[in-house]
């Protein structure tokens, strides 16, 4: 059996098995930011500016499930995989996951809006028994903003709860476009109970896929200091026999706390991520252009259509992510310049001005 098939006239692929033969990625991005999510949300997340200089923020993504009754917990992003009651759906500019169990249905969008170094988590919950569900939400980040996890390692960043922002944040020296500091933040539309962002507490003993915080029932409240950051809240829902309910988790890289306050202000409500979400998709389809491609196989017109040339757009932006070789952009704008040749030349001439004056190219910018 085929695990996935295009879907919405081939502007979606949807993936019925959770245990791939590998993790399937959907690539994210606007100019400054980029995310890797795979079928169940993993994938690492970076910001870049004019430079190349780089803010490494997402290693991991979970978003856990607890019910505070029964104690039971599972995650959104079905990690570990389920075979049962699960379906992802990779979009062009999101990634959709669906789940069901222990009578609860979920629904997990994730986006990047098209400006901010921003991801944008929405998560709907709906009550399918006929009793009412309390229920505990752990959205978590393992973050490489102060590098891997390492026994000896040096961690110089600060984790810490904002209470002016509600939100939970390592704040990290950088060189990242003029400014030597970064801060690196998850907020919730819901006001959060708990937080942490020491990894030595919210994980303890336990792993990234069954962390302490879920045994012992809620979030401890650390901050963190010479220590591995990470980013975790806990928010409450009650969801009475049938009810559904949306809360949205936002994970970013600001350079200044009021940049956080003003990313609050345009996003915390869900009719102004929604107008988001739906402008993204159109400016995704003008981006791509009206030619078309046609023959009598519908997958190779699919992927002609719409994902040969979203992988074009990519290198054009990223290159190959990893780093920004002068060759591989420009040979992903020549190609692009047949689907959309106003983009293409704005990004020529983007790549152009790391040109030398004697016209030697470098061979990679970062």
């Amino acid at each position: 059996m085929r695990y996935w098939e295009f879907a919405e006239n081939g502007q979606e692929v949807a993936i019925n098995r959770a245990r791939l033969p590998r993790h399937w990625y959907n690539y994210l991005w606007n100019e400054n930011y980029v995310a890797l999510v795979s079928q169940l949300a993993q994938g690492y997340s970076l910001s870049q500016d004019k430079m190349g200089n780089r803010i490494d923020l997402v290693a991991k993504r979970m978003l856990f499930i607890r019910d505070k009754n029964t104690k039971e917990y599972w995650s959104a992003n079905v990690m570990p995989p389920d075979p049962l009651n699960f379906k992802a759906i990779h979009g062009l500019g999101y990634t959709e996951i669906n789940y069901q169990r222990n009578e609860i249905g979920s629904s997990l969008r994730i986006f990047v809006p098209r400006t901010e170094r921003l991801e944008i988590w929405s998560l709907t919950l709906e009550n399918l028994s006929s009793q009412t569900k309390e229920l505990q939400l752990f959205p978590f980040v393992d973050s490489l903003v102060d590098g891997p996890e390492k026994a000896q390692n040096y961690y110089l960043s600060k984790g810490y709860f904002d209470s002016k922002n509600d939100v939970i944040i390592i704040d990290s020296e950088c060189a990242f476009d003029a400014v030597e500091r970064s801060y690196n933040w998850l907020g919730s539309s819901q006001k959060p109970v708990h937080y942490d962002s020491r990894q030595s507490a919210f994980i303890g003993y336990g792993s990234f896929q069954a962390p302490d915080v879920l045994y012992f029932g809620q979030g401890q409240d650390s901050d963190c200091e010479m220590e591995k950051p990470i980013l975790a809240l806990e928010t409450h829902i009650s969801l009475k026999p049938n009810q559904s309910k949306t809360v949205h988790f936002f994970v970013g890289s600001a350079l200044s706390k009021q940049e956080i306050h003003e990313i609050k202000a345009k996003y915390f409500t869900t009719d102004n991520i929604n107008y988001e979400f739906e402008k993204l998709k159109d400016s995704i389809k003008d981006e791509l252009g009206q030619n078309s491609f046609s023959t009598n196989n519908s997958d190779l017109d699919s992927f002609m259509n719409y994902w040969l040339k979203r992988q074009i757009s990519l290198g054009l932006q990223w290159a190959r992510v990893r780093h920004n070789g002068y060759r591989d952009l420009m040979q992903d704008i020549a190609a692009f310049s047949f689907i959309n040749p106003k983009i293409a030349l704005r990004h020529f001439k983007r790549v152009l001005a790391y040109q030398y004056s004697d016209g030697h190219a470098p061979r990679t910018f970062l």
